[in-house]
């Protein structure tokens, strides 16, 4: 093997290579994934905290007429 060579990769170094840099390619690719659906899923949370809220707002009308209207009795 020459030294300073610009290919001085021993034998099988190169396979070595090109397996590392196929399993970093697929580490990256599933943390691109993962990273897009935690988005997906904040968003959808963030709509049903929404939901949630409304409810809350319409089930604490809801509460306060009947209170009210047990009051008056």
């Amino acid at each position: 093997m020459k030294t300073g060579a610009v290919n001085s990769v021993p034998k099988g170094g190169q396979e070595m290579n090109l397996y590392l840099a196929i399993i970093t390619t697929a580490l990256v690719l599933t943390q691109i994934i993962r990273l897009i659906q935690n988005a997906m899923q904040l968003r959808h949370l963030h709509k049903v905290h929404k939901y949630d809220d409304y409810i809350k707002k319409v089930y604490e009308k809801i509460e306060r007429a009947a209170d009210k209207y047990l009051e008056e009795d």
